[in-house]
């Protein structure tokens, strides 16, 4: 599969981004999840 795919880096505190990379490319054992949804608790944000 090739293509661009949308990844959010964390960078550090309160420096996360939001950027387009390259899809993985993956071997014959591997496996390629499509993330639909995703969320931030806030105590993982240290608020």
């Amino acid at each position: 599969m090739e293509g661009i795919m949308k990844s959010t880096i964390y960078y550090g505190i309160g420096d996360v981004k939001i950027e387009e990379r390259p899809i993985p490319q993956i071997g014959s054992k591997d496996v390629l999840i499509k993330v639909l949804r995703a969320g931030i608790c806030g105590s993982d944000t240290g608020a």
